[in-house]
């Protein structure tokens, strides 16, 4: 009867521990998919010049994503320009001159069986 409950024990620790695994590779994932993305959105500005059609599409896509991304434009004279996309958002109208933009992507890190759910932010510059 001893061997029975220990076994039982056994199987109980290995599924929760198999269990906290599985969460913790999807916290791992959402991490991994919001860096391609910012990835992907830097190399479409970049590659774009800065254009407001693009970054507006990025924008709006990122919310339809889930993600909420700020976008702060850096032209010659060291002047800025921000925008925040997020379920609506502003909308870049025009881009003169610009030579950098900081790119801020905001997603959820969740861990659900150790009741874990911590906003996070990646930073991005693009030239």
């Amino acid at each position: 009867m001893k061997h029975i409950a220990g076994v039982i024990i056994a199987v109980i620790i290995f599924a929760w521990v198999t269990y906290l695994g599985v969460d913790i590779a999807n916290g791992q994932q959402a991490l991994n998919t919001a860096n391609d993305y910012a990835a992907d959105v830097c190399k479409e500005i970049s590659e774009s010049n800065f254009s407001p059609a693009i970054i507006n599409a990025c924008g709006s896509q990122a919310a339809a994503n889930g993600y909420v991304m700020k976008i702060t434009l850096y032209d010659e004279d060291g002047n800025t320009q921000s925008y925040s996309y997020a379920g609506g958002g502003s909308q870049v109208t025009a881009a003169k001159d610009i030579v950098m933009a900081e790119i801020k992507l905001d997603y959820s890190y969740t861990i659900p069986v150790l009741n874990i759910s911590k906003p996070r932010t990646l930073r991005t510059a693009v030239r």
